[in-house]
């Protein structure tokens, strides 16, 4: 079934992840159906997207998220995600060639409607980078 969220969820652990995350997202859709669980993963895992070039997450964990629980341990992880030089590291764009390549192709299979739906979220990620790189110039 697809599914229309109008909310993306991290769910953030500091060490081991569980490994119930189907059964977290089923339990998540019948009491809101319009969020979806987008990250299940520890803090580790989310530097490292980061540092492959997972630049939305990043725009997403500091700038654009609303957080509705943490703990101390989450202000300590956001200190050493903010330690990251996000616009100096986007001068090391191989991992962004390789995604926008990889978007690209998957691009070229799709027609239509799928292609838009698939098309737009790309798109979006695109212009908060550049938005983000406008705001946050290289000093």
């Amino acid at each position: 079934m697809d599914y229309k969220s109008d909310y993306d969820v991290f769910v953030v652990f500091k060490d081991k992840v569980p490994k119930e995350k189907k059964f977290a997202q089923k339990e998540l859709r019948k009491k809101f159906p319009k969020v979806t669980l987008q990250y299940y993963c520890t803090q580790d895992e989310l530097i490292q997207m980061v540092n492959e070039g997972h630049w939305s997450v990043y725009i997403t964990l500091l700038k654009g998220g609303r957080v509705l629980y943490k703990t101390k341990i989450w202000r300590k992880f956001l200190r050493k995600l903010r330690k990251i030089n996000f616009v100096e590291e986007i001068l090391d764009t191989f991992a962004m060639k390789y995604k926008a390549k990889f978007e690209i192709d998957k691009l070229k299979n799709m027609k239509g409607y799928e292609a838009a739906k698939w098309a737009l979220p790309c798109i979006r990620k695109r212009l908060q980078l550049l938005v983000y790189v406008k705001n946050h110039p290289l000093k």
